[in-house]
């Protein structure tokens, strides 16, 4: 039995429209325009040697070589719509230069190549194969001298044609019938060791689609999170590094957060948008200035300025394979000494196998020198500040393998020379944390352990906390846990407080480490993820922060005891998947990402956590019951496996197991999960092999999975995808007819069912690109598909996959669809998102593409999510959290009552050949979730397949259309445009909200009754 009582309560919005259609192609507009004259390139993103400099007595763009080809991007250049043309302004003093136009990646994109003898375009063609080098087409030439004098180049595109002029002449012309490029942006290159000079720069082109503005969310909560520093002045002021996000600043103690990144050029992931930094410091002296480094290239930046603005400074520090800078540690005597920590990878095909690194700088960060080469990970630097000479380094780390164990390394002569001081450490393969007594230089902490498969030996597994009171000659274990210690600290206030940080928990000593106290590293309903970074301010001694590997703050105000996280308006996180539960509220969102699962009832606005999967788990598919919002099911990326829940999410239970799949050594990934919309107990899951696996005929994939009794037993349905692999990337389910079924194979293309999977038969016709990792039905007429390659576009049917036409107008030939969702208020209105180049918007089905990267910080898109009504849109985002465009009506949900059994966890025992039944069982046990375990390294790499949920039939009604955010904000968000109804609307809403008053003033009275023991008669 069932019982449910729900209360809903509308909070109405403004929610302006946006137009239906696009205005027909007008006259390009200016998108850029730049002379310089502010004396800033702070419109544009630069490289090494790009500055402002005065020629004539005008200012400039002025660019150096270096070593190595350098470039500038205009910020806003992701933003805008086809380019058109660009005019600029050029003088060359020496070398060669490039003008990227139509620049989509370094791939793909026009060259128009300036040398002393003259002009020649090219276009870059991508590789057939990811072995061989990128081609260019040389596309035609001007042979003629460019002096140390002012000449105007103009690039224009008019569909397939490309012109250049020179000095108001026309140079070279250009027609492009094999996939032009019809979006991109403008970069401009210089070569190594050129000097080129750059300016009155204007791009002309059509603007992206008025009201199609996306809304930062900054949740859920994510990551990879490194470092937490608090300003020694102001308790409240405190600094976050995320090899996602960049920096983040907060100013009220941690209750929100603010990108500080201006002046930080390094960029990394799928769309070359996320901000790599890894490690911060703030000078204790002068707490203005703050350093950051780069996680997997060289990269140093200095502020003076609390952050505000960054300047790069990594002069004489090599440039080594997959670079990572851990740390920096400030002379305490001389903020112009400082020494950084770090480790690469001597073999780039072993990247967890480092060696470590010390550098030193003794000029404030102008030059650097190598003082130490270790053959482990340099994590921790000390400098003893009663004897600046005297210098520890901690190597290893719980997640990295070393060529050699090097444990604690000691200097005393400023870092000239090193020893290493383990004497009584009997575990010192990874010493992830160091930290030294705040008055007594002579003791310091060695925290050390590592995670699995990182370790040599089973003592390796172990965490342990060593102490030492004669300056590192010798050591004494005062605690062995069962897992890795991550970090510790202690307290500066209380200098006999320690932290320790193994796995989820928390431990405390107020002893100097005698004695250990443990509590929960986290929320209740939300872990850290493997803390990596302690602070503590000595204002506010019993107020700590914990920085989280798998990135976000957390804040105990009680010492150690609770935990409430503390990330608003910070998130790096990696999301694999989103979907909107109810379909009659778009507020309501829930997201699976590297952390877990993440719920928000209000737009995005704020994420409540569901920590709910296994330990080492990471959710990567959702599909909710079209029917029941309550029931959920969760595929995984790394235990194999599918999860159910019957609460909406709160609670997890095993009903595909791992050992139902594969080899449990083997990584195998629930790509996406599907039900039939007109039966929800018919569900279909694909599988393929993980990442880090290679799909090919030795190593299967499982295939596809069905279940007929809402997901309770499942059976492999894969009879005529055996070429395929069995790498199954996408699945779409027809919107009333349950047999009817399309998968998208990593290497066969499309495959149908029309008989519920018992077999399958190729649906290639017309598809030119095999890896298909997005499918979508239009609801209103499944005839009409659309399929996303990974590397080829989009595809479409209009007769059931019969036959498939590419319909690549404006968007990328060879983009890689992550995800393609259909309005249901209107079939021609299309939405579909490329994982390196974000967005893009078809009103005409498809036939042509507009791109919508307004607002839109992070283009590596994985999944899209519609509203039924067709007014919101989320996208999930790997490495930039959950983005929104549209606003939705917010309804508050009352406490839900429910009664039902308690289901139990499925045996494992099920062989996958037994073949389903659709026979209603009725689940009861328990529904206990399994105690969490360490968790592994924090994987990032984006999702390589996802298509969107099919949406349930709806009835045809006026078009609606998604809400526009309005012109942008300086702070990121959208403001509220004034309500439009009348006198009709204002009763409707009264009416609403005075019955909602009576049902809250009907159930406390019988609440009341209830109480006091009255019965209803």
């Amino acid at each position: 039995m069932k019982v449910a009582l729900a209360i809903v309560v509308l909070v109405v919005l403004d929610l302006p429209l946006v137009p239906n259609a696009l205005a027909q192609e007008a006259e390009p507009v200016v998108l850029f325009r730049d002379d310089f004259e502010d004396a800033s390139a702070g419109r544009w993103r630069t490289d090494d040697g790009w500055g402002i400099a005065l020629d004539g007595g005008k200012h400039v763009l002025e660019a150096k070589g270096s070593d190595r080809w350098t470039w500038a991007e205009p910020l806003s250049a992701s933003e805008w719509g086809a380019v058109s043309s660009v005019e600029i302004r050029i003088k060359r003093a020496r070398g060669n230069a490039q003008v990227n136009f139509r620049f989509v990646s370094w791939e793909r994109r026009y060259v128009l190549t300036v040398r002393e003898n003259g002009l020649a375009l090219l276009k870059a063609v991508p590789p057939d194969t990811g072995s061989r080098p990128t081609s260019y087409v040389q596309a035609g030439s001007l042979a003629t001298n460019i002096d140390s004098f002012w000449h105007t180049l103009r690039i224009t595109a008019d569909g397939d044609t490309i012109k250049v002029f020179f000095d108001g002449s026309m140079a070279i012309e250009y027609q492009d019938q094999r996939n032009p490029y019809l979006n991109g942006s403008v970069v401009l290159e210089v070569a190594p060791d050129s000097l080129f000079y750059f300016d009155d720069v204007v791009v002309k082109g059509q603007p992206a689609p008025e009201g199609y503005i996306w809304t930062r969310l900054g949740g859920p909560r994510g990551g990879i999170g490194y470092d937490v520093k608090i300003d020694p002045r102001d308790a409240d002021t405190i600094y976050v590094s995320d090899s996602n996000a960049g920096v983040h600043k907060s100013t009220d103690g941690g209750m929100t957060w603010r990108p500080m990144n201006a002046g930080i050029t390094a960029r990394a992931g799928p769309a070359g948008d996320s901000i790599p930094i890894f490690s911060l410091t703030v000078d204790p002296r002068n707490p203005d200035t703050i350093w950051v480094g780069t996680q997997g290239m060289r990269g140093v930046y200095k502020s003076a300025d609390g952050a505000r603005t960054w300047a790069k400074m990594d002069k004489g520090i090599e440039d080594q394979p997959v670079m990572e800078i851990r740390s920096f540690t400030v002379d305490p005597r001389d903020s112009d000494i400082v020494y950084l920590g770090g480790n690469y990878s001597p073999d780039p095909q072993k990247q967890l196998v480092v060696r470590g690194f010390i550098y030193k700088t003794t000029d404030g960060g102008k030059s650097w020198t190598k003082i130490l080469d270790a053959a482990a990970l340099v994590r921790w630097i000390i400098v003893d500040p009663t004897k600046t000479n005297v210098i520890y380094a901690s190597t290893g780390l719980f997640d990295r393998l070393a060529v050699r164990p090097e444990g604690v390394l000691k200097s005393t002569d400023g870092g000239r020379t090193w020893r290493n001081i383990n004497n009584g450490m009997s575990n010192y393969a990874a010493v992830s944390g160091l930290v030294m007594h705040p008055n007594d230089p002579q003791v310091l902490y060695a925290f050390t352990g590592k995670w699995p498969p990182f370790h040599d030996s089973p003592d390796d597994l172990r965490g342990a906390i060593y102490k030492t009171t004669d300056s590192g000659e010798n050591w004494r274990k005062l605690l062995e846990t069962s897992s890795a210690i991550t970090t510790g600290y202690v307290n500066p206030a209380l200098p006999d407080t320690v932290y320790a940080t193994p796995h989820i928990d928390f431990l405390r000593s107020t002893d100097a480490g005698e004695n250990w106290t443990r509590s929960r590293g986290g929320p209740p309903n939300d872990s850290p993820g493997g803390p990596v970074a302690i602070a503590v301010h000595p204002d506010k001694p019993h107020d700590i922060f914990i920085d989280a590997y798998a990135g976000g703050v957390f804040k105990s105000a009680d010492r150690g005891a609770t935990w409430q996280d503390a990330s608003k308006g910070y998130s790096g996180a990696v999301v694999y998947d989103i979907v909107l539960p109810r379909s009659d509220d778009p507020a309501y969102v829930m997201a699976a990402t590297h952390n877990g699962i993440y719920t928000s009832k209000d737009g995005g606005s704020s994420w409540e956590a569901h920590n709910n999967p296994r330990a080492g788990s990471t959710p990567f598919s959702i599909a909710v019951n079209p029917t029941n919002p309550n029931e959920v099911l969760l595929g995984d990326r790394i235990n194999w496996a599918i999860r159910k829940s019957t609460d909406g999410g709160e609670k997890f239970y095993d009903v595909l197991g791992p050992f139902q799949i594969g080899r449990l050594e083997d990584e195998r990934m629930a790509n996406e999960i599907a039900y039939a919309p007109s039966n929800p107990r018919i569900i279909y899951a694909v599988f393929s092999v993980g990442p880090h696996e290679k799909g090919d005929p030795s190593n299967p994939g499982p295939g596809v999975y069905k279940s007929v009794d809402g997901g309770r037993t499942w059976a492999q349905v894969n009879s005529g995808l055996e070429q395929t692999t069995l790498n199954v990337l996408a699945v779409a389910v027809h919107p009333n007819n349950p047999d009817i079924v399309f998968v998208g194979t990593q290497f066969g293309g499309i495959y149908r069912s029309t008989n519920g999977g018992r077999s399958w038969q190729e649906s290639n016709a017309g598809i030119t690109v095999r890896a298909i990792s997005a499918i979508a039905m239009v609801p209103s007429d499944p005839t009409t598909l659309y399929a996303g390659a990974d590397g080829g576009g989009v595809f479409k049917s209009v007769d059931s996959g019969a036959t498939w036409r590419p319909v690549l107008r404006g968007i990328p030939f060879e983009a890689s669809i992550s995800s393609i969702v259909v309005d249901p208020s209107n079939a021609q209105r299309v939405f579909a998102a490329d994982l390196h180049s974000g967005d893009y918007l078809s009103l005409e089905g498809g036939e042509t593409w507009q791109k919508i990267n307004a607002g839109l910080f992070n283009r590596a898109v994985t999944a899209l999510a519609i509203s039924r009504d067709g007014r919101v849109l989320y996208a999930a985002t790997s490495g930039g959290g959950v983005f929104r465009l549209g606003k939705p009506q917010i309804q508050v949900w009352m406490p839900t009552a429910t009664l039902e059994p308690t289901p139990a966890p499925v045996p494992r025992a099920v062989p996958p050949a037994v073949a389903p039944t659709a026979t209603a069982t009725l689940e009861t046990g328990s529904s206990a979730v399994p105690p969490d375990v360490a968790p592994t390294a924090t994987a990032t790499m984006a999702k390589p397949a996802r298509s969107s949920a099919p949406s349930p039939p709806v009835i045809t009604s006026p078009a609606a259309t998604l809400a526009p955010a309005g012109p942008a904000r300086a702070d990121g968000a959208s403001p509220t445009s004034k309500a439009t109804g009348g006198i009709r609307d204002i009763l409707l809403y009264a009416a609403a909200a005075g019955m909602a008053f009576a049902i809250v003033a009907w159930c406390c009275w019988r609440w009341r009754s209830h109480r006091s023991g009255r019965r209803e008669t």
